[in-house]
């Protein structure tokens, strides 16, 4: 008797997709700043992964 199985059907949406992408993209540009060696570093990376972490939320609430 052949054993029974449950198939798992995964579902991700193609909305989640582009926050995550954002997301990190905004931790790539952040790890190049980190290497420069400059001691000003530029804040707009960490914009891009707030933008990108909110937009998330947001899409998980809908």
């Amino acid at each position: 008797m052949p054993a029974k199985t449950n198939k798992v059907q995964w579902r991700f949406p193609l909305r989640y997709i582009a926050p995550i992408i954002i997301i990190l993209a905004g931790f790539y540009f952040l790890s190049l700043e980190y290497q420069r060696p400059i001691t000003e570093k530029a804040f707009w990376p960490w914009v891009v992964i707030t933008v990108g972490a909110v937009w998330l939320v947001k899409e998980f609430k809908k």
